[in-house]
């Protein structure tokens, strides 16, 4: 909802695109990129692409995943940036858009001289990833499926500061932050991602799991405690504002 999908004028032109597009397309260069590794031992296209294919296709093949990288470098800052303006309040309300992209782009500028220092840890990168979307997961699920049964005003959701019925005090969501970083806590307890060492019940539990129950089960005890007998957070919607709402019969 916050991210290109914003654009959209209908919930079907919303979801079903991302469900294609990100499931489908990516699962179809993760089974290239697995094939590639398992015969010719190096995932990596830069190294085969030519060889494999010949000058002309395999530099075609290269400029066209060059491009498909470009798409969705934008795809990524456009949303990033998106985020940033909306947490950064009034002071980036105020910068301009071209101004906050390019400023956005000075690190990873820098970081693209010196590719090893990320290179070499996308193990510990991917697995910290992981143990964060799993966290998150279970708090997204939690509130969407449990507190708000699938109910949401859609309006507020880009109305600005505290006129929205989804601000927080300060502008900041601390039973997701906390529920969040639990979950996250407890995905690294049964799996350490820099010595590989797994609890026992790692096993049959894997990380995720329980990472998601944990993340999820206190996400709904700390808004019962904390927002809704204060009525913050929007978890009790308007009898007013519910033509707008999005729900789940709608989508279909």
């Amino acid at each position: 909802m916050g991210s290109l999908a914003r654009l959209t004028t209908s919930p079907r032109a919303a979801l079903w695109p991302a469900y294609i597009g990100l499931f489908g397309a990516t699962v179809v260069a993760q089974a290239v990129g697995l094939a590639a590794a398992l015969i010719l031992g190096d995932s990596d296209p830069t190294v085969w692409m030519v060889p494999l294919g010949g000058p002309w296709i395999g530099v075609a093949a290269l400029l066209f995943i060059a491009f498909a990288n470009l798409t969705s470098l934008a795809s990524i800052v456009y949303s990033t940036c998106l985020a940033l303006r909306q947490a950064g309040g009034r002071f980036l309300a105020r910068v301009r858009w071209e101004v906050l992209c390019a400023v956005f782009f000075v690190l990873p500028a820098g970081l693209a001289f010196f590719p090893w220092l990320l290179y070499d840890q996308f193990l510990l990168f991917v697995t910290y990833t992981g143990a964060f979307l799993a966290a998150i997961c279970g708090t997204v699920v939690a509130d969407y499926f449990v507190l708000r049964r699938q109910r949401i005003v859609l309006q507020d959701l880009y109305l600005p500061g505290e006129v929205s019925a989804y601000h927080f005090t300060g502008g900041v969501n601390i039973a997701g932050l906390v529920s969040t970083g639990l979950g996250t806590a407890t995905y690294l307890v049964l799996y350490n991602p820099v010595t590989l060492e797994t609890a026992t019940a790692f096993t049959w539990l894997t990380a995720s799991l329980p990472a998601v129950l944990v993340a999820g089960g206190l996400h709904v005890l700390l808004v019962r405690l904390l927002y809704l007998r204060r009525g913050t957070g929007g978890y009790t919607a308007r009898a007013e504002d519910t033509a707008t709402m999005v729900t789940n019969e709608e989508s279909r």
